[in-house]
C-alpha cells in the first residue's frame, strides 16, 4: 500500500483552498494533470501542520503514477473494498456542529448533508457495537488527536451519514 501525505495536497492543489474545504477529486486530478512534472507525494512530504504552506513538492519524493481514480457510491461494495484491499479516501459533509464538537460514540446525525461534501477523510475499517448500536465506519480524520476518538470518529453504516459514501474514491497508481 502506498502512504501519501495530506500536507502535499493541502499545499499543493490550491482548488482545495487549504484546509477550509476539501474535494479528492481535485487532488486527484491535480495529480493527473501534472504526473509530466510530479507524482503523488510520499508520506514524508513534510508532517501534517492543520495549514497550508507553500507547496515544496519535487519529482523525487513523488511514489507513483495515478491512472485513474474509481468512485464508490455504496455501502455494501465500499464495505468489501475495504475487507479485500484496505482504505478508501471519502468527501464527506463536516460542517454540522455535531461533527465538529465530536468526541466519542457511535455518530449518527442524519442531519448531515450526502450531498453537500466540504471534507476529506479517510475510511480505513469498519466495526459492531452489541445489537443495539449496531455497525460502524471506522474514519480518520485530520482534525488532530484531541479531537473524536483519537482523531478517529465511528459513524453509523447503512444509511449514508454525512455522505460517507456519496464520493468515496479509490486511487488506481501504477509505479514509478
Amino acid at each position: 500500500m502506498i502512504i501519501l501525505s495530506e500536507q502535499c495536497f493541502i499545499d499543493c492543489v490550491r482548488t482545495c483552498d487549504g484546509c477550509n474545504s476539501g474535494n479528492v477529486r481535485d487532488a486527484w486530478d491535480w495529480e493527473r494533470d501534472h504526473q509530466n512534472h510530479v507524482t503523488m507525494a510520499a508520506a514524508d512530504y513534510r508532517p501534517y501542520s492543520e495549514s497550508q504552506g507553500e507547496c515544496e513538492y519535487t519529482f523525487k519524493k513523488g511514489v507513483s503514477l495515478l491512472q485513474l481514480y474509481l468512485t464508490m457510491t455504496d455501502e455494501y461494495f465500499t464495505h468489501v473494498y475495504i475487507t479485500q484491499y484496505g482504505t478508501i479516501i471519502s468527501n464527506i459533509d463536516a460542517s454540522p456542529a455535531s461533527f465538529q464538537l465530536y468526541s466519542s460514540g457511535m455518530y449518527d446525525d442524519q442531519k448531515c448533508s450526502q450531498t453537500e461534501l466540504n471534507h476529506c477523510v479517510q475510511i480505513i475499517g469498519f466495526g459492531h457495537v452489541g445489537n443495539y448500536e449496531g455497525d460502524y465506519w471506522i474514519v480518520r480524520n485530520s482534525f488532530g488527536k484531541a479531537w473524536g476518538e483519537e482523531g478517529y470518529i465511528r459513524i453509523a453504516y447503512g444509511y449514508n451519514i454525512c455522505g460517507i459514501v456519496s464520493e468515496a474514491q479509490i486511487p488506481l497508481c501504477g509505479q514509478r
